[in-house]
């Protein structure tokens, strides 16, 4: 059996974009220890994460390349071009979901595949499609 990864990088949220358009300063690249599995727990790698609005699947390859790049990208985009239930959760406002906190990682409607499991649900291989976060791996349960 491969070996499970014990570090990831993931694209947190660094500020509150406020009124005005996702500029190169809302998030941060960093790279996070991923605990080890408990009971019930999967492992997953995320393949795609949505950006609906905006019309961009940001794979976890993507992370290798330049998160400047990707900054720039999101710069250019207008505010109301996003997906606008992702722009509610970047705000403090309450909504249907708690907001992103400072510091976490992005959410997003996504597919990942189970890398590693102690849970009798799901088995290494296992295709899932769930609310998932911008980062390479994470776990669920």
């Amino acid at each position: 059996m491969p070996e499970l990864p014990s570090q990831n990088r993931r694209v947190v949220l660094a500020e509150r974009p406020n009124r005005g358009p996702i500029t190169e300063k809302t998030f941060n690249l960093e790279t996070a220890k991923i605990e080890a599995l408990k009971d019930g727990q999967i492992l997953v790698k995320v393949l795609y994460t949505s950006i609906v609005s905006v019309a961009f699947w940001m794979t976890a390859d993507c992370l290798v390349g330049s998160m400047n790049d990707m900054k720039r990208r999101q710069a250019r985009q207008e505010a109301n071009e996003q997906d606008p239930t992702m722009r509610n959760w970047l705000n403090a406002a309450r909504s249907y979901m708690r907001p992103i906190d400072i510091g976490e990682p992005m959410r997003a409607a996504g597919i990942g595949r189970v890398v590693g499991s102690k849970s009798k649900k799901f088995a290494p291989g296992d295709l899932v499609r769930c609310y998932l976060l911008f980062l390479e791996a994470g776990l669920m349960g």
